[in-house]
């Protein structure tokens, strides 16, 4: 009891402080959009909806994966590896670690007389740690704390903390049907300053997202997804994703990604993943307009 009440006060305490952030500090646009990108094959196949994946919701102990993205290869190359992990310490609590490693395509540096001094590879990071608290039985509460970073010059480098609190719902609505729900804001946190002086913040945002899961049996299933982000900056973006799962084995996935101005445009998404004894393969393929066509994305995992 004593552990639920302090999650629930820090809780509490962080929603405040995140909501006075985002009323004092609208901007006109994003620093280290990248931080955005659904980079996980699973994720990125249902349009960046990722929320119905979390262990207290799932019912899983532990849930691995990592993954490689060939972000866009068509235009300004770049690759993003990642690494997550969660893990349920029991029916009430679990605990998640992520990281992205990002890498653009390298490019000559000269000295100022013109001759070549060297390349850079542009980098961009962010890792991320987190706690889930289960409050009842249907409900559900969590905070990511995130540090982001780039460097795309060698003269340049960013970095900004920022955080994620959400709450998570699943409620039976019939003898085979769930409905999912997720509410929180996410990306609060800190800012970073360009050569410019001007200060710009992570792509921030207050989001509400909902589903409905029907099982046929016990290995056929399927799930209807949507999410909408109202962006800081003054932008707005939303997502649609369909799910369906054959066998127990295999998975099939779709989704459409409305764009927000500065995060990333528009895409639709398709994928498909395959399991068997808690082991998963997943991948996922992006639609769209530069920079996001042509995305490819796998991902490896375990889970029970």
């Amino acid at each position: 009891m004593h552990m639920k009440k302090t999650f629930i006060i820090s809780f509490v305490v962080i929603a405040h402080a995140l909501s006075s952030s985002m009323a004092a500090n609208a901007q006109e646009t994003v620093a280290m959009p990248f931080s955005a990108i659904p980079v996980g094959a699973s994720y990125a196949a249902k349009a960046g909806i990722g929320f119905t994946e979390n262990t207290l919701l799932t019912g899983k102990t532990l849930d691995v994966s990592a993954g490689y993205m060939s972000y866009s290869p068509s235009y300004n190359p770049s690759t993003f590896m990642n690494i997550d992990a969660e893990y349920c310490i029991n029916e009430k609590i679990a605990i998640s670690l992520d990281g992205v490693y990002g890498m653009g395509k390298s490019y000559d540096l000269y000295n100022p007389s013109g001759l070549k001094s060297g390349t850079h590879k542009p980098s961009q990071m962010l890792i991320s740690v987190g706690a889930g608290y289960r409050i009842l039985d249907f409900l559900s509460a969590r905070v990511n704390l995130k540090y982001v970073t780039d460097k795309p010059a060698p003269e340049a480098s960013y970095g900004a903390f920022g955080a994620d609190i959400a709450v998570d719902g699943m409620f039976q609505v019939s003898e085979n049907g769930k409905a999912v729900a997720e509410f929180g804001v996410f990306s609060i946190g800190s800012k970073v300053t360009s050569a410019s002086g001007v200060k710009f913040g992570l792509p921030s945002s207050v989001r509400i997202a909902g589903g409905y899961l029907h099982d046929f049996n016990e290995k056929n299933s399927i799930s209807v997804l949507a999410q909408a982000d109202y962006y800081l900056h003054k932008a707005f973006g939303a997502a649609v994703a369909a799910e369906a799962m054959l066998a127990d084995i295999v998975s099939v996935r779709v989704g459409y990604k409305l764009g927000a101005k500065y995060v990333m445009p528009s895409f639709a998404s398709v994928g498909a993943g395959v399991r068997f004894a808690g082991v998963r393969i997943d991948a996922a393929y992006l639609i769209g307009t530069a920079p996001i066509a042509n995305t490819l994305a796998i991902s490896f995992g375990y889970s029970f």
